[in-house]
C-alpha cells in the first residue's frame, strides 16, 4: 500500500508498474489506483430554519405577536425609521415657592401634547398650558419633590430629550422641625419616632435612608414608613449600661443628604415592663 502524507493538494492519477529490472514481488498481487476529487471548496452545511434567514434592510424589521401568539405583518413590511431627537435642554430652574420647573433648549415641541412624561425629584410634573416653545417650557410639580440631588427625566413624542453636558442637577434639601416621641426611649428599642418635616421621600422603595444614635452602640432607626411631611422609624437597642438616662442626638440621611437638625432623645434609666394583665385569666377556647 502507498499513501501520501502531507499534501495540501491532489498529487493526480499514479500508477505502480512493475518492471523486468525490479519486479514486485508477492501472492496474488493486484493492482488498483485511487485519487479523491473534491466535491468543492466551500463546506456542507445543513438546511437552515426559515426563522433564521435575514435580509439586508436599510430599516430593522419588527417581531410582533398578539396575545403570545406570533403575527406576520402585511407583505411583511413591519419596520420602522430610527429618527434622531433633535431637541436638547440646556438648563433648568426650580422654583420651590411655586412649586414648578422652567427649562430652556433647543429645538423642543412647540404642542403641549407632545410631552409625554416629565420627572423631578422622583415626582412628576405636568406641563403648563400654553407655555411650550421651541426654547422652553414651565411645568408644574403634581407633588413636592423628594430630597436628593437630581437632573430631570423630560419625554416627548420622539422618546427622551437629551440633556446638554452644561446641565448640572439640582439639591432639594428636606427639613425636620419636630419628632415625637423625644423623650422615655425604651432602653431595649422598639420605640416608633415619627419626624415631622418637608419633602420627605413619598415611598420607600425609590430612596436610601439611614438614622442613628450618637449613644454608644450607634444604635439605628430603621424606617418603617415615609410620606412627604412625616418619617416613622423604629428604634434598635441601646446599651443597658452606658446609654441609661442619656440624650442622644440623631443623624439623618435621605438619598445620601444630611437633613440639618438639633434634636435630642433621652432615654429611660430602666427597662419598660408590664406591670398587671388584665384580665388575670381568659378562656382556652373563646376569642
Amino acid at each position: 500500500m502507498v499513501r501520501f502524507l502531507g499534501l495540501n493538494e491532489d498529487p493526480g492519477q499514479y500508477e505502480l508498474i512493475s518492471d523486468d529490472a525490479s519486479p514486485l514481488q508477492g501472492d496474488n498481487l493486484t493492482f488498483t489506483a485511487e485519487t479523491i476529487q473534491p466535491y468543492s471548496s466551500n463546506l456542507f452545511y445543513e438546511p437552515i430554519p426559515f426563522e433564521m434567514l435575514k435580509t439586508f434592510e436599510t430599516k430593522p424589521q419588527l417581531i410582533v405577536s398578539v396575545d403570545g401568539l406570533p403575527a406576520v405583518c402585511h407583505n411583511l413590511n413591519c419596520d420602522y425609521d430610527f429618527q434622531v431627537q433633535e431637541s436638547v435642554i440646556d438648563s433648568f430652574t426650580f422654583d420651590a415657592t411655586a412649586n414648578s420647573v422652567t427649562f430652556v433648549g433647543q429645538g423642543l415641541p412647540t404642542d403641549d401634547a407632545d410631552f409625554v412624561k416629565i420627572k423631578f425629584a422622583h415626582a412628576p410634573c405636568t406641563i403648563t398650558a400654553g407655555s411650550s416653545s421651541e426654547t422652553g417650557f414651565t411645568c408644574d410639580m403634581e407633588i413636592p419633590p423628594t430630597c436628593g440631588t437630581y437632573i430631570p427625566s423630560v419625554v416627548v413624542q420622539m422618546g427622551e430629550v437629551t440633556m446638554a453636558d452644561s446641565v448640572t442637577a439640582e439639591q432639594i434639601d428636606c427639613t425636620i422641625t419636630s419628632a415625637v416621641p423625644m423623650s422615655d426611649l425604651n432602653l431595649l428599642g422598639g420605640d416608633n419616632i415619627t419626624f415631622t418635616g418637608t419633602n420627605f421621600p413619598h415611598t420607600l422603595s425609590t430612596s436610601t435612608f439611614a438614622i442613628s444614635f450618637d449613644n454608644s452602640l450607634t444604635s439605628d432607626c430603621a424606617v418603617q414608613k415615609s410620606s412627604t411631611t412625616e418619617l416613622v422609624c423604629l428604634t434598635s437597642a441601646f446599651d443597658s449600661t452606658a446609654d441609661s438616662g442619656g440624650s442622644f442626638t440623631p443623624t439623618v440621611v435621605v438619598n445620601d443628604l444630611t437633613i440639618a437638625q438639633s434634636l435630642s432623645f433621652a432615654v429611660r434609666t430602666v427597662f419598660k415592663s408590664g406591670m398587671s394583665v388584665t384580665p388575670a385569666s381568659a378562656s382556652p377556647v373563646l376569642k
